[in-house]
């Protein structure tokens, strides 16, 4: 997933999602290092200096943790990390309910882990990933899919090929050879990223690691390299009005 979709080093001064690292953010790195994410431009060496090994070490921790990626049965794990992982760990969780009529909240629990067990993973394959570009179509009202909507598209087209592959008992050494993505603009897809307890001076925005790490949902859309522009908070409020209309085919 690293080496397919997510970048290296890259921080636009603009992106809420500050300097991120491998598709790491500054919030996640503070977070898994048990730091206080004081401020984007004390963070930026920081992130710019952190290895491979420990970007692998928190998508591991913290996202396959916490969709329970070990638990799901082949394809079905695939797309419900990377979803996770682009869109926010409540995001995969809450689509997997609506698909599959499990009731409960956006955290991974046993009923839903036996209902995908249960269920085609083809088909969840192809379900998720058809929802995920009607979720992205949405963002922004539609105009961050034109921006990036290209990225977006062959990220999910890759997945779904890849998630297909191993349904039908392929492995991860024999998978037909993807092209690399990793430089194609292709910011997190969120309205909102996972939470927020202030602003810096100049409008970035600054994480709680806690409420961060529950996924606490705030307005606002965020970008791992030059993505989504936040002008102020007039804009913020508009793009709350966008999302609360794109999460009503979850929630709805």
């Amino acid at each position: 997933m690293i080496s397919r979709y997510e970048g290296k080093y890259c921080w636009d001064k603009g992106d809420p999602g500050g300097p991120t690292n491998y598709g790491v953010t500054c919030f996640d790195l503070a977070e898994h290092r048990h730091q206080a994410m004081t401020s984007m431009s004390t963070w930026a060496p920081i992130v710019r200096a952190m290895q491979l090994s420990e970007a692998e070490d928190i998508y591991a921790t913290k996202y396959a943790t916490a969709v329970h990626f070990n638990d799901l049965s082949a394809g079905s794990d695939v797309v419900t990390l990377d979803y996770a992982v682009n869109s926010g760990i409540g995001r995969p969780v809450l689509v997997l309910r609506k698909l599959l009529n499990v009731p409960g909240n956006s955290a991974m629990d046993l009923a839903l882990i036996k209902a995908i067990d249960k269920t085609d993973p083809k088909w969840i394959v192809d379900q998720v990933c058809a929802e995920r570009l009607r979720f992205m179509h949405a963002i922004g009202g539609g105009s961050s899919w034109a921006r990036f909507g290209h990225g977006w598209q062959a990220r999910v087209d890759d997945l779904r090929a890849y998630g297909e592959h191993l349904v039908a008992g392929g492995t991860h050494e024999n998978a037909p050879p993807a092209p690399d993505l990793s430089n194609v603009p292709m910011p997190k897809a969120k309205h909102a990223p996972d939470t927020a307890s202030g602003k810096t001076a100049g409008g970035a925005v600054v994480a709680g690691a806690a409420a961060h790490a529950a996924g606490v949902p705030w307005w606002g859309v965020a970008a791992v390299c030059g993505g989504v522009l936040v002008a102020g908070a007039a804009y913020e409020l508009w793009q709350e009005h966008q999302a609360s209309a794109a999460n009503n085919l979850v929630h709805a």
